[in-house]
């Protein structure tokens, strides 16, 4: 079973996402299932600002 694994980078700031984030991740972002993250509240955070993927709850 061969799968894939996406790095995702992280802001620093909101104000710098779109320069920060390429187009390309956040292609990818809503065809992936499962996510590892150090810190659950800043990674929901973080992709809710992105505005690709649906609520995690």
């Amino acid at each position: 079973m061969a799968g894939k694994l996406y790095l995702i980078p992280t802001i620093i700031s909101d104000e710098t996402q779109h320069v920060v984030i390429p187009q390309q991740v956040k292609d990818v972002l809503p065809e992936i299932k499962h996510f590892l993250a150090e810190d659950l509240r800043t990674a929901r955070r973080f992709l809710s600002s992105l505005k690709v993927y649906p609520t995690i709850e």
